[in-house]
């Protein structure tokens, strides 16, 4: 008979190295057959051409240490290093396994300097008993280069070995699929095998069952004389058909109809002709398959199409636990394409629900048990393409490599004749750092980018809170201005800082009218002043509609706190300059708001500040001393020291040969 094959395909992610085989089960010189044909009318009979079975023996084989001639099987395949076949040779080692990870080595195959051309390969092997002892096995391949001493480099993952149906055990097989015993009928004079061990011989001339005598034809009749015989009989139905005990020419009745022939076979159950699927199963208001465990305990589920009531033309395909209720459904199709896992009207692509969600793993769990491959694990993927078709946006859901891998969202940009982009959106690390824009996030949120974050809502603020002394602060924007505010222990916010739309500041004031407006006492090592050259106060200025920034100004006597246009020489109520002259501002400046230490016009008491001055008198060089003069607001020189006491107003930086101008003056008043 010809040898089932399955084909197998083993990837190798450790290194280039790619096994394509071909998995073939051949049970040495017992090559064994089983009868299924219906119509013939001499039944196929088992046979093994190295352990006949006599007419005097028994059909099923009941001794467990009964096993095939060979146990052998061909292993057919192709290595490739990368995508190309390897010439050369090569040192092979499979390893069977009880498990498809971990397990009991069951036995192991080692071979050497194997000839490899193209990379094809068909090597015999045989690991003994474990291929029959053990329910389930797993082959591990190893290969390396000939003639060196290192490791095999071992494929993954593991391979099942499945055996061709019947091949091995097929000795055992009591029955055929119509019911009738395997080997019962046929010509006995040609070693057929009869299942009564009590039959005699007596029709050994017979070619057909309706020849049959003494107790070969009684078995038939299903009068066997021993128990163990088990004897079955069923009609044999009509071509293309199985059909039921009760009427087997009756096509309505009929379990399972074939039609059409060669590739174009199809099957149908519940229905006379099958369209053009290759299976076909109809049940009018009801489920159409249903897997059950007869075992005590054991439950069963229900699979169908029905809509909401079971009826004909149903929308859904639903799978249901112990029961055929469709409420109950577990995991349902619907004709929109939608899946539902946990409930019965799934609203989305995905919809799944879960009333008592495992805490351990939650709703959805996805696991690699595989080693990490060099670009990481994509686990959920996304892709939207133009509408040319010539580029693509995709998403990755994915684990990066290493030991304690990251979670990562990127985002691929592709077009067509161009490498691939690649941006990191997202990542949360193994430690619970999140980074957004970075894979290496530094901190619990980490945000690389110049736009890198915005808060967006009704005056919206950001709370920072030292849970160690339950005390917070608060960064919040509201009318054109940004405030820092800070909590008390009852989580009462206060304003502390603001900054206005014009880079006003303000501290204990939420109105600054300056660049620095505090409210209360200011405290500093070093202040050091960049924008003035003197120190100034305000003052309120008599007959100030005449005035101008440079003037001399003396003591109003008529004004408590004013002052007045100096307009007399040697004048000994001078008080000082009014700042602003030639571009020279007050450096600092000091008022009480409210009080009669407050005013309009800041007059220079010390520091630098240009003078006007009237050279007429006498010409002005730099350190002659300065006092008022008869011209309003001028300075002159000093000529007469005895009537200059108390009336000096500075000493002067700056020369004036004649007439007037504007002086620089060291204020210093005396």
């Amino acid at each position: 008979m010809t040898p089932l094959v399955s084909t197998l395909r083993i990837d190798r992610h450790r290194t280039g190295f790619v096994v394509l085989a071909v998995l073939v089960l051949i049970i040495g010189r017992g090559v064994i057959s089983t009868a299924i044909a219906a119509q013939q009318s001499e039944a196929m009979l088992l046979k093994s051409a190295s352990a006949q079975i006599t007419p005097g023996q028994e059909s099923k084989v009941e001794d467990p240490t009964v096993i095939p001639t060979s146990i052998a099987f061909i292993y057919q395949g192709q290595l490739k290093d990368s995508s190309n076949p390897v010439n050369g040779a090569f040192d092979f080692q499979f390893v069977l396994y009880s498990a498809q990870t971990g397990g009991e080595r069951l036995g192991a195959n080692e071979l050497k300097d194997m000839a490899l051309t193209n990379g094809l390969f068909s090597f015999k092997l045989d690991f003994g008993r474990a291929v029959v002892d053990t329910k389930e096995s797993w082959l591990e391949i190893g290969v390396r280069p000939s003639g060196r001493s290192e490791l095999y480099t071992v494929l993954f993952p593991r391979q099942k070995l499945t055996p061709t149906p019947y091949a091995i055990f097929a000795q055992q097989e009591q029955w055929s699929l119509i019911g009738v015993p395997v080997g019962f009928a046929g010509d006995i004079g040609k070693d057929a095998v009869i299942t009564d061990e009590t039959a005699d011989q007596g029709s050994a001339g017979a070619k057909k069952v309706s020849e049959l005598t003494g107790k070969a034809s009684d078995s038939l009749k299903g009068r066997a004389t021993d128990a163990e015989s088990k004897v079955a009989a069923a009609p044999q139905g009509t071509v293309d058909t199985i059909a039921k005990f009760v009427d087997a020419t009756n096509l309505g009745d009929s379990i399972i109809v074939e039609t059409g022939s060669g590739s174009d076979r199809k099957i149908g159950i519940g229905t006379s002709n099958p369209p053009s699927e290759r299976l076909h199963v109809v049940q009018s208001g009801n489920y159409q398959l249903r897997l059950e465990n007869p075992a005590a305990g054991g439950g069963f589920w229900s699979i169908g199409q029905s809509d909401n009531s079971f009826n004909t033309g149903g929308d859904k395909l639903l799978f249901v636990p112990n029961s055929t209720n469709s409420s109950n459904a577990k995991v349902v199709f619907t004709n929109a394409g939608n899946v539902g896992i946990g409930t019965p009207d799934p609203f989305s692509k995905l919809t799944i629900v879960s009333s008592t969600p495992d805490q351990s793993v939650g709703m959805i769990h996805v696991q690699v048990t595989q080693p990490f491959l060099t670009g990481g694990h994509r686990i959920l993927y996304a892709r939207k393409r133009n509408s040319t078709n010539s580029a693509s946006l995709d998403w990755f859901l994915g684990m990066e490599p290493g030991d304690t891998p990251t979670l990562s969202v990127t985002r691929v940009e592709r077009r067509d004749g161009q490498s691939p982009s690649f941006v990191f959106p997202l990542a949360i690390a193994w430690n619970g750092n999140i980074g957004i824009g970075t894979m290496n996030p530094g901190g619990k949120l980490e945000i690389a980018g110049q736009d890198a974050l915005r808060l967006a809502g009704f005056q919206p603020f950001l709370t920072l809170i030292d849970t160690s002394s339950g005390r917070a602060s608060r960064i919040q924007t509201a009318n054109n201005s940004l405030s820092l505010l800070v909590a008390d222990s009852n989580f009462n916010f206060q304003e502390r800082l603001k900054i206005d739309i014009n880079g006003n500041v303000g501290i204990g004031t939420a109105n600054p009218q300056a660049k620095l407006d505090v409210a209360g006492m200011t405290r500093t090592g070093v202040l050091q002043i960049t924008g003035g050259g003197d120190l100034a106060e305000p003052f309120e200025i008599t007959g100030a509609e005449s005035i101008q920034p440079g003037m001399l100004v003396a003591i109003d006597p008529n004004h408590p706190g004013h002052l007045r246009i100096a307009d007399k020489a040697y004048d000994r109520t001078v008080a000082g300059v009014i700042s602003g002259a030639n571009g020279i501002n007050p450096g600092l400046t000091m008022k009480q708001t409210g009080t009669v230490a407050d005013g309009e016009h800041p007059v220079a008491l010390t520091g630098r500040v240009y003078c006007w001055a009237d050279a007429s008198f006498e010409a002005i060089e730099p350190g002659d001393l300065l006092t008022t003069s008869d011209t309003p607001g001028h300075a002159m020189k000093v000529s007469d020291h005895a009537m200059a006491h108390g009336a000096i107003i500075g000493k002067a930086m700056t020369g004036l040969k004649e007439g007037k101008g504007l002086v620089l003056v060291l204020v210093m008043p005396q």
